[in-house]
């Protein structure tokens, strides 16, 4: 995922992408490059597609960009590899949803996709700037344009103490152990707070208030949770 790693939210440089393509090339591999966030992070970094089509996979979908619900995306693939991408996907997921495709395919060519996305983009920049007000941050460049905030913890807060504290408050939050694909020995001390999972943006406002007080409690609120 160069294009805002998930969970990260690391964006690839040029140098990076430019490097992997050469391993690539060198050793014969194939690339499936993941642009599901590309579509909503503006970016003139070149996707590695670009750089080695003839040995990328690139696959998008509307479940960010334009709709969670709508679980409907595309690959585009190297000359001769269609009828491999197609049987993956039906051995994976047993055949195509034919009423997502085709609702899919109305909002693209309709043009609706573009303008559902240009809305989506706006209403994502509208909670980050409400988060980082009331956070007292100022989050640039790719990041800012992601519907999610990692937040560094300061001591004596834990991941999942803090959880728990905010569901406590009734706010559901992940830790950073929930994106740990192994066990490791560094601990990170944060939680990832997602900007979408309320539809209003009053209630986005009163949680974020309420997660702020309790990274700002320190021990005092550590101390209660129970």
């Amino acid at each position: 995922m160069p294009a805002v790693n998930n969970p990260i939210g690391s964006t690839m440089s040029i140098r990076r992408r430019e490097q992997i393509v050469l391993v690539a090339r060198r050793h014969n591999l194939l690339i499936i490059e993941d642009n599901i966030y590309g579509k909503i992070t503006p970016s003139n970094i070149p996707p590695i597609v670009s750089l080695a089509p003839e040995r990328t996979f690139f696959v998008g979908g509307l479940s960010k960009s334009v709709s969670a619900g709508l679980r409907a995306g595309w690959a585009s693939c190297p000359r001769g590899q269609a009828v491999r991408v197609t049987v993956a996907h039906n051995q994976l997921t047993g055949g195509r949803p034919f009423l997502n495709m085709e609702v899919a395919a109305r909002l693209v060519l309709t043009g609706k996709a573009e303008a559902i996305r240009q809305a989506v983009m706006a209403e994502i920049a509208a909670r980050g700037a409400l988060f980082d007000e009331i956070f007292g941050v100022r989050t640039t460049g790719q990041a800012a344009a992601v519907p999610y905030r990692w937040v560094d913890l300061p001591a004596p807060w834990t991941s999942p103490a803090f959880q728990l504290a905010a569901r406590n408050h009734g706010i559901r939050i992940d830790g950073e152990d929930e994106f740990r694909s192994v066990r490791g020995d560094k601990a990170h001390h944060s939680v990832r707070i997602g900007l979408s999972a309320v539809a209003e943006r009053e209630r986005l406002a009163t949680a974020l208030t309420t997660l702020k007080g309790l990274l700002d409690s320190g021990s005092i609120s550590y101390m209660s949770v129970a």
